[in-house]
């Protein structure tokens, strides 16, 4: 188990990032996320959902990201490289 800011930790990525992905896929990772007070757990399953959606687009552009999210492009491009 893993929190979300130690998994965003791990992938080199910002911690809003991770958790606009769980948000997107919530449905998915449904019963997969364990909360103690305030901190976000991530289960093994949850993990490899995840890693599998960020494989599977390893060459997004920020258009498709935006278009995908649902993000504002300025918060896109804000994280895009974090």
């Amino acid at each position: 188990m893993v929190s979300i800011r130690d998994y965003a930790k791990m992938n080199n990525v910002s911690y809003e990032a991770i958790r606009q992905q769980v948000k997107r896929y919530e449905d998915e990772l449904n019963g997969h996320i364990i909360k103690q007070n305030r901190t976000q757990f991530l289960d093994d399953v949850a993990v490899d959902i995840l890693d599998q959606h960020r494989k599977e687009n390893p060459e997004g552009t920020k258009y498709q990201c935006v278009k995908d999210t649902g993000l504002s492009k300025n918060t896109v491009k804000k994280w895009w490289n974090n």
